[in-house]
């Protein structure tokens, strides 16, 4: 199944199911509060989804199986709320920044990138083992909590089944990262060219990554040593000539004192 062409509405109801509507993110995504005031964001399925106005079988197969994820990585899909002739996801609303601006605000350093870029592969490699791809990964569904972590959302509803889709997704979003932060040139985004270039699983490339990531960490700290070592020295030299200044000057007072 491929997503249809995205219906739009003109005014956001009031409320769907037990959300009260907050805010409209887009033509068919908005942010509501539920019972307890719980903050969430309530996405239309697109009509491949439906047959005879309720989920495909195998879309509600699939939900099932994302809503009983328990993972620290990823947003919790609580429900699926009717507003007639329209039916929504309920995902968690996380706070926090999309990864790319995350990046380009804080001026991630490349060791950040870096930590982030395998923490991302882990998450998508742990959805993989269970069984699920996500099929929607670009920088608006990766989010940067405010502990500094990764947590994907809005996992496509589609009958996505073939994790090279991920794969593809997460080599272009790690490109546009390392755009977007100016390490277009690094090490790390050398790493990411070869295996995009190479086809490589993402297990290898968290693993080339964090040598990459490393071994960039480490030059980091050579330079760090050896500016401290050149202000070091600078500072001994200067209190060096701040001592045979005062000497020369004692030395000249002395001779005219004498003379």
């Amino acid at each position: 199944m491929k997503p249809s062409p995205t219906q739009t509405t003109s005014l956001p109801p009031e409320t769907i199911g037990d959300y009260r509507i907050v805010s409209a993110l887009s033509a068919t995504a908005f942010r509501a509060l539920g019972p307890g005031d719980k903050e969430v964001v309530l996405k239309r399925f697109d009509n491949d989804c439906l047959q005879r106005g309720q989920l495909h079988p195998g879309i509600h197969a699939r939900l099932s199986r994302v809503r009983e994820l328990a993972h620290p990585g990823v947003a919790n899909l609580h429900s699926v709320e009717r507003d007639i002739p329209y039916l929504f996801a309920v995902w968690d609303d996380v706070p926090g920044l999309p990864i790319d601006r995350y990046v380009s605000t804080q001026r991630s350093e490349l060791p950040a990138i870096g930590r982030l870029a395998r923490e991302l592969i882990l998450v998508v490699e742990s959805l993989h083992a269970l069984g699920i791809v996500h099929g929607r990964i670009h920088a608006n569904n990766v989010l940067i909590d405010t502990r500094g972590n990764i947590r994907l959302t809005h996992i496509s509803p589609l009958l996505y089944d073939d994790p090279a889709i991920d794969h593809a997704a997460v080599i272009e979003l790690l490109g546009h990262l390392l755009s977007v932060s100016g390490q277009g040139q690094s090490v790390l985004a050398q790493a990411v060219r070869e295996a995009a270039d190479q086809k490589l699983p993402l297990r290898t490339l968290a693993a080339r990554l964090s040598v990459s990531v490393d071994s960039a960490a480490n030059q980091s700290l050579d330079d760090q040593v050896d500016s401290d070592t050149g202000v070091r020295w600078a500072t001994v030299a200067l209190a060096i000539a701040f001592v045979v200044l005062g000497l020369v000057a004692s030395w000249l007072i002395w001779k005219n004192a004498s003379s």
